[in-house]
């Protein structure tokens, strides 16, 4: 995960509900997690597999990015 601290990402979904692959029962998890695009877990620490896992985000630990809206867009389109 350390890898993408500190970059931008799109959320890609937030996860309520995950399948136990031991039993296959589905949990509900208290706090949901997002997942974001293109942040991957990749095998490095595993044996460097063809390995591609998503990695589930807190909330907490997500700092929000503030989206234009699209007044401000036009707003800058203008000006360049």
């Amino acid at each position: 995960m350390h890898r993408y601290c500190g970059g931008e990402f799109r959320v890609a979904i937030r996860v309520k509900t995950i399948i136990r692959e031991d039993n296959g029962s589905m949990l509900s998890l208290k706090n949901p997690c997002i997942v974001l695009e293109g942040a991957v877990g990749t095998s490095e620490y595993l044996g460097l597999g063809p390995q591609s896992d998503l990695i589930f985000w807190r909330e907490v630990w997500l700092e929000v990015k503030e989206i234009p809206s699209v007044q401000e867009v036009a707003a800058l389109a203008k000006l360049e």
